[in-house]
């Protein structure tokens, strides 16, 4: 019998994200993500501050790890109070949106 494996890279639903891109080996090109509504940086905020303590890990790496409107391109996010006051913004036909 062969076995078929799905592309990782092809949504397979609508707002299906592969899990592998929340990979905690996922690439960002600068060292610290910043929330581009609030300006801020993950250890900033306290959400993100506790999630990540909780975890022992830094805040930063929370957000690349965790943080579903991350940009890998450039690190660029959105937390959880901009993202509410931006109207929770979705991608096209459904998928999964990142801060551009």
């Amino acid at each position: 019998m062969i076995m078929s494996y799905p592309d990782p890279d092809e949504d397979l639903l609508p707002g299906f994200v592969p899990e592998e891109y929340y990979s905690p080996y996922r690439d960002t090109t600068i060292d610290e993500p910043v929330c581009t509504g609030c300006g801020q940086r993950p250890a900033d905020i306290p959400v993100y501050a506790q999630l990540a303590a909780d975890e022992g890990i830094t805040p930063d790496e929370y957000v690349r790890r965790k943080e579903g409107t991350l940009n890998p391109r450039n690190g660029h996010f959105l937390c959880d109070e901009d993202y509410i006051a931006a109207g929770q913004p979705v991608g096209e036909h459904g998928t999964r949106w990142v801060a551009p």
